[in-house]
């Protein structure tokens, strides 16, 4: 076998071994940070270190009171929510287009 090739077969397999190390490695890195703890769901108010996980129904009842209803002045209405305790709403783009 001609030394040129088997070199060229070595690096190779070596170029594949370490993407595939690289691909585990950057797979579990992201996953640590897209399926890490959510700060929405946790309260200001709680200071014990025991967390309280709300459920499914209590999740939504807190969503829904921040649901409103959007009228422009042309008289179409729309729906949204509140982003924050300013008052900021985030809604749709046909809800507000033209």
């Amino acid at each position: 076998m001609n030394k040129k090739l088997l070199l060229s077969i070595i690096v190779s397999v070596l170029i594949w071994i370490c993407g595939g190390f690289g691909y585990i490695y950057i797979k579990d890195k992201t996953a640590e940070n897209v399926f890490s703890e959510s700060l929405i769901l946790k309260k200001d108010n709680i200071t014990s270190k025991e967390q309280v996980v709300p459920d499914l129904k209590e999740i939504i009842r807190e969503a829904q009171k921040k649901v409103v209803m959007v009228e422009l002045d042309d008289g179409s209405i729309g729906s949204g929510f509140l982003y924050n305790d300013q008052g900021d709403v985030i809604t749709n783009a046909h809800v507000v287009n033209g």
